[in-house]
C-alpha cells in the first residue's frame, strides 16, 4: 500500500474521532515497513493484527515477531503511542443464531473457537487484546416474497 494512502486513512480516522484497528498483511517485511513508517510519522494507530480473518501456524508464528517490532519502534518514552497488538482476528461464520452457536451448536464456530484457544496458548503472552469476528452468513432466513408475474 502506498504510504500516502495509509496516511490518508489514519488522518481520516483521527479527524472522524475513530480509533483505527488495522489487519496487517501477514508478510513480515511489508508489516515492518508500515509499522516503521507509522511510528516515524507518529500516525495514530490504535491496534494492529497480523493478518485479517486468517488462521494457521503462519499467523501464530507471526505474533512474537510483530510484538518485537512494535516494542522496537515504540520504545518506552517515545513520542508516538504504541498500538495495541490484537489477535488472532479470525472470522467465525456462524450458521445459527449467536446464542445457539456459543452454546456449542455450530461446528464452524466450535472449530474456530478451538483454534483461538490454541492460538492464545501459543501467542497469548504477546497480545494486548484477543479479537475475532463473528459473521452471520448462512443460517436460514425468511424466504423472499414472490412477486406476482407480469405477462
Amino acid at each position: 500500500m502506498p504510504m500516502s494512502y495509509w496516511k490518508t486513512m489514519t488522518d481520516f480516522a483521527a479527524q472522524s474521532k475513530h480509533k483505527l484497528m488495522f489487519g496487517l498483511v501477514p508478510q513480515p517485511k511489508e508489516a515492518a515497513a508500515l509499522i516503521s513508517y507509522t511510528a516515524a510519522q507518529r500516525l495514530p494507530l490504535h491496534a494492529v493484527t497480523f493478518g485479517n480473518e486468517l488462521d494457521g501456524p503462519q499467523i501464530t508464528a507471526g505474533y512474537p515477531a510483530l510484538r518485537k517490532l512494535l516494542d522496537a519502534q515504540y520504545p518506552p518514552g517515545s513520542a508516538a503511542t504504541k498500538p495495541l497488538l490484537a489477535g488472532p482476528d479470525v472470522a467465525m461464520q456462524r450458521h445459527v443464531p449467536i446464542d445457539t452457536a456459543l452454546a456449542g451448536h455450530d461446528d464452524s464456530v466450535n472449530e474456530k473457537l478451538n483454534w483461538v484457544s490454541q492460538f492464545t496458548k501459543a501467542a497469548g503472552t504477546e497480545l494486548d487484546v484477543v479479537s475475532w469476528h463473528t459473521c452471520t452468513c448462512c443460517f436460514p432466513r425468511r424466504p423472499p416474497r414472490s412477486l406476482p408475474r407480469r405477462d
